[in-house]
């Protein structure tokens, strides 16, 4: 009865690790996982222990073989398997019911390709007992690790009916594999030749299918982000074009007066009233210039911003947006945090220089702003994971530098952190790329 619910225990704890994984729901959700965990778990207890009616009374006989391959060991029993798991995916997870059956197959074949990758290694170092099953829960473990905060959007209703079909058709070819097998690992791993070339077909398309769905994504962010900011560069047009038919008329204006007036005097104190507000101002000429519609939006939004709390935004570029290696997406978020950070460590009337720049024939993009010099101890600090400045009732605190981090990673880029002296001392962040 012990190691029953033993190899049960682990086969439902990495199992329901890797549905939680797909279904974009955390495991720290200890009710949820607590009554997923429970119900497979039982459902894989009453399957291996057979009821029988003796002369004495009702026998129990519990099974142990072949359930190394799956926590089943018949067709009839995986077929319910797969329902109870559809069913309980379908009531924990917030996926429609397309969602939740492409998900729960392409877990299932994760799950599935870990427990061969475990049993392969058991056999090399010739382990015995239940040690391929503690390997399949640290590669789970691994997998959450790696990828809980990156999948979030993964397979959606709107993913190609190509990927949902490979999904389902690689389900079957690893579930008819096993069952010519009759579930049990020796008779698998006597075609060690044909075995790794289905794995290989197999991660191949995971492969596939990850490049896939990386590429619809980004190809999301931006159709997202261009609807969202450049409408808004219109505004910046609509603010100019007032400004430019104000300017008009001051210059017409200034033009009278030069004819009308003969005191010099009196001509140059009026001509300085007709023009001090015809002046493009926090930036627009630099936003306007700007080569990139989608990051000069974005930007506008912070200007705006910036000018309810009284703090002015000033934008120096000296070189193409567009040379920058990354996506919109993700150079809208280190620009979002970076100037969110420095406008809410400023106070009225101060300035936040935001620069595109070239140094050594490395990319440059810093934020800086009015701030006490610091040590290097103290910058590092402040890009460590639940590190803050903030009050303690700051949302996500401790994760806007941190995920700055994550992205220059992403691009092998580093980060910048550095004091600098202007009018008044300064401390610049950035992402050098």
């Amino acid at each position: 009865m012990e190691s029953l619910v033993l190899q049960g225990g682990l086969d439902t704890f990495s199992m329901g690790i890797i549905m939680f994984l797909f279904g974009r729901e955390r495991i720290a959700d200890v009710k949820k996982m607590g009554v997923w965990c429970f119900i497979f778990f039982l459902y894989i207890f009453f399957f291996r222990l057979n009821v029988t009616a003796g002369e004495s009374g009702a026998l129990s006989n519990i099974g142990f073989q072949n359930y190394e391959l799956l926590p089943v060991n018949s067709l009839q029993g995986t077929v319910v398997m797969l329902c109870v798991l559809l069913l309980m995916n379908s009531v924990t997870f917030k996926l429609n019911h397309l969602e939740t059956f492409i998900i729960t197959l392409l877990a299932f074949v994760i799950w599935f390709i870990i427990r061969m990758l475990s049993l392969g290694i058991s056999d090399i170092f010739a382990w015995q007992g239940d040690g391929f099953r503690y390997i399949t829960l640290f590669f789970v473990f691994i997998l959450y690790w790696k990828f809980s905060t990156k999948i979030s959007r993964f397979l959606k209703s709107t993913s190609s009916v190509f990927t949902k079909l490979m999904i389902i058709n690689v389900f079957i070819l690893l579930l008819s594999m096993v069952i010519s097998a009759d579930f049990q690992s020796v008779l698998l791993f006597q075609n060690r030749m044909q075995l790794l070339l289905i794995l290989f077909f197999v991660l191949a398309f995971l492969s596939w299918l990850l490049t896939e769905q990386r590429k619809s994504e980004m190809m999301e962010n931006r159709m997202r982000t261009t609807e969202q900011y450049v409408p808004i560069i219109n505004e910046l047009v609509v603010e100019v074009r007032a400004k430019q038919h104000e300017y008009s008329n001051r210059l017409l204006a200034v033009s009278s007066l030069v004819e009308t007036t003969d005191d010099i005097q009196v001509a140059r104190v009026k001509m300085q009233d007709y023009i001090k507000n015809a002046y493009l101002k926090n930036g627009q000429y630099e936003l306007l210039n700007i080569d990139h519609h989608v990051i000069a939006g974005f930007l506008y939004t912070k200007v705006k911003r910036a000018e309810q709390l009284n703090i002015h935004v000033e934008i120096k570029r000296e070189v193409s947006i567009s040379r920058l290696p990354c996506e919109d997406i993700d150079l809208m978020e280190v620009l979002g945090i970076l100037i969110d950070n420095a406008m809410e460590a400023g106070s009225s009337g101060d300035i936040v220089y935001v620069s595109f720049k070239a140094v050594n024939e490395q990319l440059e993009v810093t934020v800086s702003n009015p701030a006490d010099a610091m040590s290097n101890d103290q910058f590092m600090q402040l890009f460590e994971l639940g590190y803050s400045t903030k009050t303690e009732h700051s949302i996500e605190r401790g994760y806007g530098l941190y995920h700055v981090k994550e992205i220059a990673g992403k691009y092998n880029g580093r980060i910048i952190a550095r004091n600098e002296h202007k009018e008044t001392s300064f401390i610049t962040l950035g992402v050098q790329f």
